[in-house]
């Protein structure tokens, strides 16, 4: 319903009030519409960025698992060179770093493999290939040695 208040601001020399009336509901609706048309876009933009910065976020974090997951995979070398060179009777007591190191490799790879499985990342396949390429390939050489 209008209000004398609106017949005033919007057509003060109505002679009409009921047109009045309508002319102001009419503005107001194409104001909204608008307004609307305006924001759109820019709600879409918004939207968007959001999106990106939540893929990149996801993909900082699939980039630190992956770094992390090469410095164990690194760090494992040292207790292993240790344990190859090591005489009989030392090589048990260098077992235990080697198989903690190895632990760790395989913590962090897991890691790495939960943030590039297809939920978390359906565009990740290659690099889904490349965890199970290389925990295959740390797993080979474990299971060969072993008697």
């Amino acid at each position: 319903m209008c209000q004398a208040s609106d017949l005033l601001r919007i057509n003060k020399n109505a002679l009409n009030p009921d047109l009045a009336c309508q002319t102001t509901q009419a503005d107001n609706s194409r104001s909204v519409r608008t307004g609307l048309k305006l924001a759109t876009p820019l709600l879409l933009h918004q939207l968007r960025a959001y999106s990106l910065a939540e893929n990149g976020v996801q993909s900082l974090d699939r980039f630190r698992a992956a770094l992390l997951a090469m410095e164990s995979v690194s760090a494992e070398r040292g207790p292993a060179n240790g344990a190859l060179g090591a005489d009989a009777l030392n090589a048990p007591a260098l077992r235990l770093p080697l198989i903690n190191a190895r632990a760790e490799s395989d913590r962090r790879l897991t890691v790495l493999r939960s943030l590039t499985t297809s939920q978390a990342c359906p565009g990740c396949t290659v690099e889904r290939a490349s965890v199970d390429a290389v925990q295959t390939q740390l797993v080979a050489p474990a299971s060969e040695s072993t008697p």
